[in-house]
């Protein structure tokens, strides 16, 4: 599945393009899921927060929602850089309340994974995944240096020891686990990131480029 790029001169036009594509794909899903559940995965960090913060808006049924993380650091809970909180925060007690945001343990990276493994397996398929890439090209906590098809073969999320971007130890899912995804939404600000989209858009070898939705693939790039 080719990848899309699409390119936004104003934070507020990325951000209202990025919601609305995300609401008229989930209803369009919507009409395909036998059981009415919707499973969507979520990345951390600051690009794709003003997206969050703004879904309460949609005309969604949000207690048919499963929220589950691209990755997660390995820090307590209270810690300042643990992705769940900052996330939950944003999306809102009424989002959080009625929906079902699947947490990942306080645990080191090996023990978290094993214990998401099988939760994750009893999954056939997400229905959307918001991304980000990196300037490295990374996408959730997949590094480039990685053996990251071979590492994640039998697996839904992987152990990360050695992470460039502190802090070092985390989890993410695995290639195979993200590419049940049906759509795939990269979202990505800044001039600094053009170089790196180039590369992405010539097929470099990256890991963003392992991942690919079965229905589709956009990167949604704003230059402000």
């Amino acid at each position: 599945m080719a990848i899309n790029l699409v390119t936004f001169n104003s934070s507020e036009i990325w951000t209202n393009e990025s919601l609305d594509f995300f609401e008229r794909t989930i209803l369009e899903e919507l009409t395909d899921s036998i059981d009415g559940e919707l499973h969507i995965i979520l990345s951390g960090g600051n690009t794709p927060i003003p997206i969050y913060k703004r879904f309460s808006e949609l005309d969604l049924p949000w207690d048919k929602f499963h929220f589950w993380l691209a990755d997660e650091r390995c820090v307590p809970f209270a810690h300042e850089d643990r992705t769940e909180p900052v996330i939950k925060n944003v999306l809102g007690s009424y989002i959080t309340s009625l929906s079902k945001f699947h947490s990942i343990p306080e645990k080191e990276p090996i023990t978290a994974a094993k214990s998401m493994d099988q939760v994750l397996k009893a999954i056939p398929k997400f229905h959307f995944a918001f991304l980000g890439i990196g300037e490295d090209g990374h996408t959730a906590s997949l590094f480039p240096g990685y053996q990251l098809e071979d590492n994640s073969n039998d697996l839904d999320m992987i152990p990360i020891f050695e992470s460039p971007k502190p802090p070092r130890e985390r989890v993410s899912l695995s290639v195979k686990c993200i590419n049940r995804s049906n759509h795939i939404l990269f979202l990505t600000k800044g001039n600094g990131k053009m170089e790196i989209l180039k590369e992405v858009m010539n097929g470099a070898e990256l890991p963003v480029n392992l991942v690919r939705g079965k229905k589709s693939s956009q990167i949604y790039f704003c230059t402000e």
